[in-house]
């Protein structure tokens, strides 16, 4: 996962804890799948945590951030707004 998608991808569950794969998979622009693992990868490094919600809700959960995560998101924030602007010259 690039530093870009993490980065949007914390901050979207930072913005609304009750999103779910489908949204965020519209949001990122990548498939559902992708954003499976992409859950999962945040989970292992602590970044996240998931919150069962009550059996009422088919397979809801809440996505949380960690201390861990809010440091990351702010990390990665800073390392993209530090880098350099491409300009269309750059990418041909």
């Amino acid at each position: 996962m690039t530093n870009e998608i993490m980065y949007k991808l914390l901050k979207a569950i930072e913005k609304d804890p009750k999103t779910n794969q489908r949204q965020l998979s519209a949001e990122l622009n990548v498939c559902l799948g992708r954003v499976n693992l992409f859950i999962n990868e945040l989970l292992e490094k602590g970044l996240i945590t998931i919150e069962k919600t009550p059996a009422t809700i088919r397979r809801a959960c809440l996505y949380y951030l960690t201390s861990a995560g809010i440091a990351e998101k702010n990390s990665l924030c800073q390392a993209l707004s530090d880098r350099p602007e491409r300009t269309q010259n750059q990418h041909r």
